[in-house]
């Protein structure tokens, strides 16, 4: 793996005459591009930061419904203000932010620490006209794990690279609800009762973590968001 975009041309000892991608993050099956050279299968594949695949070679049709591979179109960046509700049975807070931010970074110690799932919400416009086959969205960098909704409906569940949803069945003319629910291990909760007396811890664990010159986990949608051009 690696963090830059991979642009290669794979062989393989298979003389198929077709290949198939099968994105494991969102189950989209996409058709390749195959040419036979010296009795091997070539392939050119494209693939994000950190992004893995799978590629197989049906020697009959393949059962399933394919989609256009929208991994690579051109996508500009999703400014939006967000409402940013947190909630964990004991600490509750919403607050408005206008720039996405490392919750282990915040000043507030209750948000520093804070382990748990906290809801973003914002709403943005299309004016594009639709349908389209596909409008991807990127959530840039997740820390660890995100269900995004557009007008109340869930689109899917990421917590790998790329972070890339197909939002186009839910999107609709003019102004659309987006929210996206966030959630974090829980080690900074734990990092942050250690620093407490056991009666204010929030926590307990009977494999207590050594936690001296640990820093907090980076948690939170970090962004940048992109959206199709």
């Amino acid at each position: 793996q690696s963090a830059k975009n991979l642009s290669t041309n794979l062989q393989f000892r298979d003389a198929s005459p077709s290949a198939v991608l099968l994105d494991p993050m969102n189950r989209e099956f996409h058709h390749l591009e195959v040419s036979i050279q010296q009795g091997k299968i070539s392939i050119p594949l494209n693939l994000t930061p950190n992004e893995s695949v799978f590629v197989f070679f049906p020697k009959k049709t393949v059962p399933v419904k394919f989609t256009k591979d929208y991994r690579h179109e051109r996508q500009m960046p999703l400014q939006l203000s967000w409402n940013i509700a947190f909630n964990d049975g004991n600490f509750k807070r919403e607050i408005h932010v206008d720039s996405l931010f490392d919750w282990s970074q915040h000043p507030d110690p209750q948000i520093r620490y804070y382990s748990g799932t906290a809801t973003y919400t914002s709403s943005f416009n299309w004016s594009k006209s639709l349908p389209l086959a596909a409008v991807p969205l990127n959530l840039g960098r997740v820390e660890q794990l995100a269900t995004v909704y557009v007008n109340q409906q869930q689109v899917g569940i990421v917590w790998a690279p790329p972070y890339l949803l197909n939002i186009a069945p839910y999107l609709k003319k003019g102004t659309n609800s987006i929210e996206i629910q966030v959630t974090n291990t829980w080690f900074n909760r734990l990092l942050g009762d250690a620093t407490l007396q056991p009666p204010a811890r929030q926590t307990f664990t009977n494999a207590p973590l050594r936690f001296e010159g640990k820093k907090g986990q980076p948690s939170g949608l970090l962004g940048p968001i992109l959206i199709k051009e």
